[in-house]
C-alpha cells in the first residue's frame, strides 16, 4: 500500500499538544453526570474522584459518543435524544506486535498496509523510524470485532501469527509483546465509529432527518461534535 504519514509517537500525540498548552485549564478523571442547557448557557454535573462537581459555561461543546450520552441526564429535545438513541456503534478490534527488527524493510515494504484473507484484515507498517532496531506492528483491524473478543488472548495471539505468516513467512520468529484492544469493551468507549445508515442502499430519509437535528445546536448553547456529527465516518 502506500506511505501512510502520522505523527512521531502516535496519533495521540496531536491530543498531547492541544493538552500541553492548556494545562491546568482541563480537568482530568471527571465523568459527566448531568449536562442541562438553559437560556444563558450550560450547566454540566461531573464527579472527579468521587466528589460532585458543576461547571457553568455559555457553550458546551460535546464529543461525548451518542450512545453513552442518551444514559446520561439531560434535557435535550424529544427529537435530539431519538437521534441521539438511533446511532449505532461499530465493534472494532485491533491488536500489535512489537518486532524483534524490521523485517518488512527487507522486502521493501515502507508504511503502509497489506489487506488479507483473513479475519485480522489487516497488517500495518510503521511509517517512522525507518531502519532502526525494532518498531510496533498493527497485527489485526477487525471491523467485526467479536469474535476475536470471544477468544482468549493465547487464542488471539496464535491466530494472529498464523494469519500473518501467511503475508511474512518468518513472522512468527520476528514478533514479541502483544497486545489487543477491542473498542466495544472500553470504558467511556464502548465501540468505534457511528454507524447511522441501517441501509447498505444509503441513507432513508428519516434518517437524514435526525442527523440534521443532531448537528443543531440545542437551544444555540450545546454542540455534539466528534464523528458522529458526520456522514463520513
Amino acid at each position: 500500500g502506500p506511505l501512510l504519514m502520522q505523527p512521531v509517537g502516535g496519533m495521540d500525540r496531536i491530543i498531547y499538544a492541544f493538552a500541553n498548552r492548556l494545562g491546568a485549564r482541563i480537568e482530568f478523571r471527571s465523568p459527566v453526570t448531568a449536562v442541562m442547557v438553559n437560556n444563558n448557557g450550560v450547566e454540566i454535573a461531573y464527579e472527579q474522584e468521587g466528589v460532585p462537581k458543576s461547571l457553568k459555561v455559555d457553550y458546551c461543546f460535546n464529543c461525548i459518543p451518542s450512545h453513552l450520552m442518551s444514559g446520561i441526564s439531560n434535557n435535550f429535545p424529544m427529537e435530539y435524544i431519538e437521534a441521539l438513541n438511533y446511532i449505532r456503534r461499530g465493534k472494532a478490534y485491533k491488536a500489535a506486535f512489537q518486532a524483534k527488527e524490521r523485517f518488512w524493510e527487507k522486502e521493501n515494504i515502507y508504511g503502509g498496509i497489506s489487506w488479507i484473507n483473513a479475519p485480522i484484515r489487516q497488517i500495518w507498517y510503521p511509517p517512522h523510524g525507518i531502519h532502526k532496531e525494532k518498531g510496533v506492528v498493527l497485527s489485526a483491524y477487525n471491523f467485526g470485532g467479536a469474535n476475536f473478543t470471544e477468544m482468549t488472548q493465547e487464542q488471539r495471539i496464535e491466530n494472529f501469527i498464523s494469519s500473518g505468516e501467511k503475508i511474512h513467512s518468518n513472522y512468527r520468529q520476528m514478533v514479541e509483546k502483544p497486545i489487543t484492544i477491542a473498542w466495544h469493551r472500553m470504558n467511556h468507549m464502548l465501540g468505534c465509529a457511528p454507524r447511522w445508515s441501517r441501509s447498505r442502499g444509503g441513507w432513508s430519509e428519516h434518517e437524514e432527518q435526525m442527523y440534521t437535528t443532531i448537528r443543531q445546536p440545542v437551544n444555540g448553547r450545546h454542540y455534539l461534535i466528534g464523528d458522529q456529527s458526520t456522514q463520513h465516518s
